[in-house]
């Protein structure tokens, strides 16, 4: 099993940052075996073609084409793949717990319960 450091192993794909805030667009062929991933920050992954499997804690994830998902900072085990001979893709936006707890305690928020068309 391989160890992972993210973002770090990323350093290769197209990054946009915004002060803290970074976006990676990534994409590899398929990998079939889980690694271990080793997350310095909190990411928000969304799959644009292929599916991602998240083992964090006693919690398994899957995350599917056109579908987003946090990732705490911390250990995970994740594999990635397509089901065809495309490569898997996703962006990923990274950031530090702060930016979150900064955004929520600054912020006034009204959610949306119900929506009439």
């Amino acid at each position: 099993m391989e160890h992972i450091i993210i973002p770090d192993a990323l350093h290769s794909f197209p990054k946009l940052w915004a002060k803290d805030v970074s976006f990676v667009l990534y994409s590899q062929k398929d990998n079939f075996l889980r690694n271990r991933v080793i997350f310095n920050c909190n990411a928000v992954s969304f799959v644009l073609s292929g599916k991602k499997e998240i083992y964090h804690a006693s919690e398994r994830t899957l995350v599917s084409r056109d579908e987003a998902t946090l990732i705490p900072e911390g250990n995970s085990l994740i594999a990635e793949r397509t089901f065809d001979d495309t490569n898997y893709r996703g962006l990923v936006a990274f950031f530090p717990t702060h930016v979150a707890v900064d955004f929520f305690a600054n912020e006034k928020y009204h959610f949306v319960t119900h929506c009439c068309f």
